[in-house]
């Protein structure tokens, strides 16, 4: 096998090895210098969404407004980005160009929680973002009543605060392991009980104020061996004391 001279004695590199390694570079030269002279046959072949489960990719794409035949110079990603984030179900989006040919979208979307009712039924997430309408065959949420027009009507913004306020309410009850969302039905808001939230059979009285000391005083009490799949009403409004009595009955306190 031909080898080339080693000055010091040491084994050299193949001949071959070298003729390959060189052909490879004059390729690679030639295809660089290819697309410098060329640019405009650089396109993007690929576009890649991932991430997504309720946006299609069709929907996707036909948002991003992306043309075929478009060149790697020519992707305004930000724009992309802009354009995509228009779908319903999209809170964020990121786009990245990979080479040779590729661009690859990263969708996250937002997750629904609970439903709404205003003029119908309305998907919310975790922190009281009104999502698009509900669609009848995924309805398996519990329902955040009360929060409509009349609310507006009152003040332009009470209704989106107490939505707010709402889904708050749905996060801190399900957070620890006395209750899943699948235990709660409604989350009532009247402007004479503040919240009132249907679990089991049970309702739970919070009112409107002190929210978060409310919660910890039920904590407690499931601690303590209250039970929600029981016709009762727990009425925490009550600076001093917790009542609780089957429903249409008097209560005791506790």
């Amino acid at each position: 096998m031909p080898l080339l001279p080693s000055e010091n004695g040491s084994r050299a590199v193949p001949y071959y090895a070298l003729r390959h390694l060189f052909a490879g570079m004059a390729i690679t030269a030639v295809g660089f210098g290819f697309f410098v002279l060329r640019p405009d046959l650089m396109v993007v072949e690929n576009v890649q969404f991932n991430g997504h489960q309720r946006a299609g990719a069709l929907e996707l794409r036909h948002l991003s407004d992306f043309r075929n035949g478009t060149t790697l110079w020519g992707v305004d990603t930000a724009e992309v980005v802009r354009a995509v984030e228009r779908h319903p179900w999209v809170k964020h989006a990121n786009a990245e160009l990979l080479w040779p040919a590729t661009l690859r979208i990263e969708i996250s979307e937002y997750e629904p929680v609970a439903l709404v009712y205003y003029d119908g039924l309305y998907y919310v997430d975790a922190y009281g973002t009104v999502i698009l309408k509900a669609t009848s065959n995924d309805l398996n949420y519990p329902v955040l009543t009360g929060m409509g027009p009349e609310l507006e009507a009152v003040h332009p913004e009470l209704a989106r605060v107490v939505l707010h306020d709402a889904t708050w309410l749905l996060r801190e009850l399900t957070a620890g392991d006395g209750l899943s969302a699948s235990d709660i039905s409604e989350v009532h808001f009247s402007r004479e009980r503040g919240f009132v939230v249907h679990a089991h059979q049970s309702q739970i009285v919070f009112g409107v104020e002190e929210l978060e000391r409310r919660i910890r005083r039920l904590s407690l009490m499931l601690e303590h061996g209250l039970k929600l799949g029981q016709p009762v009403v727990v009425d925490l409004v009550s600076d001093s004391v917790a009542i609780v009595r089957p429903q249409n009955n008097p209560g005791i306190t506790g």
